[in-house]
């Protein structure tokens, strides 16, 4: 089985390296080719690595990349046997092609403060993660939690998660893509604005203190990069952001060290919160990088490992209609926890992982052509951004391709419903619609007369 899952993880790697030698850009820019280069450095190169320390947590992992090597060895042939018939980005240069980024912008920039102002209608700021992070880091975990998952008022933890998870990186895309595309003049303007509008956005993803969110949104911008820079001026500018978005989320770090470092400053008024065990020091004792490494590169193959486990014998076909993934996860969480985390997780403990292990869970053996049917569907969008004006298509892309790395992560309606997919969705099918009736349609969409 080891053996089995080695040849899938080469023939897919080598497979991918060879549609790079033939500069197949399109070939690359699709959602479900990103989901499978992502799978590929998430789930199967580690689990080929560290196959020996995952088993030790997760016997089932020979079968999780069993699984994985069978799935994205099957979809990448049939995504590029059928070019001809699937739909694919199509890539263009006229810059003067019509489009609306600057009141798309503007509009989702509003939508973003006002999702904050509701929030802190229902919820203190010295009862959020972010205010914790600062001022009484002992108490991060259990403000973490009410902040998000243990709000009482369940709908606006949805809200937050759009707005989190699609409005964000939305922003970004648009942000990046309109500094990159002015001319070298106004550049300089557009960028001094884009920066109030980059601390909107951070102190938003950091209200709950997940630092994460700052760099899905350098990934969301990843697209705009490449599609608008030459190859040497998308690795400077894509070096710089993923620098930028690392050194944001150490600053934040280095405050909360020691007790909190923005008390010195006099900005914490109240850290009178009863402290709490730190979760985060338990399940990753140590040095902090080792603890983000053990997290990219251990934990998904071994909570993938436990998906396997509970399936086996226990498959749940009904469960895939009922909308239950993140009951699921919770439930993988409370199950095999002692042996993710060291000790009885607590009760809203979460083990997200991709469709592909839920789909196992719900379908067994069948479930390997349900999650190739998914992964294809991922480029179903790509249909309605080929008919768009190139201003409008290149940020929509390049945050379709941000949710595959979402989708990596947890299960399909769970990104459809909570992560905004289904907005994401529902915007290019409204621009699309709208941009048709205005009349700019045939010519510039792409549509024949």
């Amino acid at each position: 089985m080891n053996i089995a899952s080695d040849i899938g993880v080469l023939f897919v790697l080598f497979f991918l390296l060879w549609r790079l030698r033939h500069r197949d850009t399109s070939f690359f820019l699709r959602p479900s080719i990103v989901f499978i280069v992502l799978g590929l450095l998430l789930y199967l190169i580690p689990i080929t690595l560290f196959r020996d320390k995952i088993r030790v947590i997760s016997p089932y992992i020979d079968e999780v990349g069993l699984l994985l090597s069978l799935v994205f060895s099957i979809a990448i042939v049939l995504i590029y046997l059928g070019q001809k018939f699937l739909v694919r980005f199509e890539i263009r240069k006229d810059a003067s092609e019509p489009g609306d980024a600057g009141k798309f912008l503007a509009f989702a920039i509003a939508i973003l403060i006002g999702i904050t102002f509701i929030y802190f209608q229902f919820r203190d700021f010295k009862q959020t993660g972010l205010y914790a992070l600062l001022c009484s880091p002992e108490n991060y975990t259990l403000w973490r939690e009410q902040s998000m998952k243990l709000l009482k008022q369940k709908w606006l933890s949805y809200l937050y998660l759009i707005g989190f998870s699609f409005l964000c990186p939305l922003i970004c895309a648009f942000l990046v893509d309109k500094i990159v595309s002015t001319p070298t003049k106004q550049r300089i303007i557009f960028a001094s604005l884009g920066f109030p509008i980059v601390a909107i956005v951070v102190f938003y993803l950091m209200i709950t203190g997940a630092r994460v969110g700052i760099l899905n949104c350098v990934f969301a911008v990843t697209g705009v990069l490449f599609l608008r820079l030459s190859f040497y001026r998308f690795l400077i500018a894509f070096s710089g952001c993923v620098a930028g978005g690392i050194a944001i989320a150490v600053l934040i770090s280095i405050l909360s060290v020691g007790g909190g470092a923005a008390q010195n400053v006099g900005f914490c008024t109240d850290s009178r919160q009863e402290p709490v065990v730190s979760l985060s020091e338990e399940i990753f004792p140590g040095d902090y990088l080792d603890g983000v490494i053990h997290r990219m590169m251990i934990m998904p193959g071994v909570i993938a490992g436990f998906f396997v486990e509970e399936a086996y014998g226990n498959f749940r076909p009904l469960e895939a209609f009922a909308i239950r993934d993140r009951n699921i996860a919770n439930l993988i969480a409370t199950k095999y926890g002692q042996r993710l985390f060291g000790r009885e997780p607590v009760e809203t403990a979460l083990a997200p992982t991709t469709f592909i292990f839920m789909n196992f869970l719900y379908f067994g053996y069948f479930s390997v052509i349900v999650s190739i049917i998914g992964i294809v569907l991922l480029d179903a969008p790509l249909f309605f951004l080929n008919r768009l004006p190139w201003a409008l298509s290149v940020p929509l892309v390049s945050v379709g391709l941000f949710y595959s790395a979402v989708f990596l992560q947890t299960g399909f309606f769970t990104v459809f419903f909570s992560h905004g997919y289904a907005f994401y969705c529902g915007l290019i099918g409204v621009t699309f619609l709208w941009h048709l009736r205005a009349g700019r349609g045939k010519d510039n969409l792409g549509i024949p007369s």
